[in-house]
């Protein structure tokens, strides 16, 4: 188990957010006043509210932003390289 909390069921995918009432619109107003965080196309990272900074904070996002690409992008992407699994769970 690793010490970041960020996970797939962590995201907000535009699709399910629309299948359950919100509109482009929400989404919009959610990320303007920083209740959400794009972090791909589609998917979005509810925040805490508070800005967060630091090495911590950066790798967290960084890591949803993989989690998110690799779920938008079928079967045949995957995280490899720097991304991949080990090392979006520790630094490398």
């Amino acid at each position: 188990m690793d010490d970041f909390d960020i996970g797939a069921e962590h995201l907000v995918f535009r699709a399910d957010a629309l299948d359950k009432g919100m509109t482009d619109a929400g989404l919009r107003r959610d990320v303007t006043t920083g209740a959400k965080e794009r972090v791909w196309h589609g998917a979005y990272l509810p925040t805490s509210g508070e800005s967060a900074d630091g090495y911590s904070a950066k790798l967290e996002r960084y890591r949803a932003t993989v989690i998110a690409a690799s779920l938008n992008g079928g079967p045949k992407r995957t995280a490899s390289h720097v991304s991949g699994p080990r090392c979006i769970t520790s630094r490398c």
